[in-house]
């Protein structure tokens, strides 16, 4: 791997910036963080992997669900804060539309028709627009959603719009929903199927503080609108790094 670390601005490490950066929210600390994790693997996309065992590679992609009871947590205002960065890189297929699973297909194809990898980042301010009862148990989407997750080729085809081969894949998805949506888009009929266990849910019960007027705290324009520059800078950074990460001894052993 190409050594761009003196190309990041953010010397302290990106998420610890970003937290520093979206502090001023009345979002819980823990919708910050994944959001966070979430804009960190979208940028990262295919290109830099873990090479597990048996030539299997493991990418840093993430499918990250925010739930919160309507307007309590601020959940969709969190992702937003990151979400907005990531819009600024331009390698990155960004779609935050509410879209169909079939629309995301085709677009992952026509990536692949230009030459890249079928890499997307998609959020969905509320989940239940994107991800239906219907779809999963009907049209198969939990399982189309479980190979975009592992990186595998998915054989999608209509028989009026013709086939839609996706390979080299690699999905994004950061959500938010309340607990009683989320028990209709993720019915109990799919629990065991997978899909489940490569999401996180990031519950927030309440607020991490109240803040009336957010202007008052914050520091000026100018120094958000730098460190806003900063942290979408060190994204298009890590956006054009490529290759197989390697643990260091501290690292290793953290992880074990």
């Amino acid at each position: 791997m190409t050594d761009f670390s003196g190309q990041f601005k953010c010397k302290g490490g990106w998420l610890n910036h970003y937290m520093k950066y979206a502090q001023y929210s009345e979002s819980p600390k823990a919708f910050h963080v994944w959001s966070g994790i979430s804009t960190i693997a979208s940028a990262l996309q295919r290109n830099v992997y873990w090479e597990l065992d048996y030539h299997q590679p493991i990418f840093a992609n993430q499918y990250v669900v925010l739930v919160a009871q309507s307007a309590g947590c601020r959940k969709g205002a969190a992702a937003k804060i990151s979400m907005r960065l990531l819009k600024d890189v331009p390698n990155v297929s960004f779609m935050d539309k509410k879209i169909t699973h079939q629309y995301l297909l085709v677009k992952l194809f026509e990536l692949n028709e230009a030459g890249k990898d079928a890499a997307a980042s998609v959020f969905c301010e509320e989940l239940a627009t994107f991800i239906t009862t219907k779809a999963l148990l009907q049209e198969n989407f939990a399982t189309t959603l479980i190979q975009l997750y592992d990186g595998d080729d998915v054989p999608y085809g209509t028989k009026t719009a013709g086939q839609f081969p996706v390979v080299r894949s690699c999905l994004n998805i950061i959500g938010c929903s309340t607990p009683q949506l989320l028990r209709q888009c993720m019915p109990g009929e799919i629990m065991g199927s997978g899909l489940e266990g490569r999401t996180v849910f990031v519950v927030g019960l309440e607020k991490d503080k109240s803040i009336s007027r957010p202007r008052n705290i914050m520091p000026s324009r100018a120094i958000m609108d730098k460190t806003k520059d900063d942290l979408t800078h060190d994204l298009i950074v890590m956006s054009n790094i490529s290759g197989e990460i390697d643990f260091d001894s501290e690292a290793g052993d953290w992880y074990d």
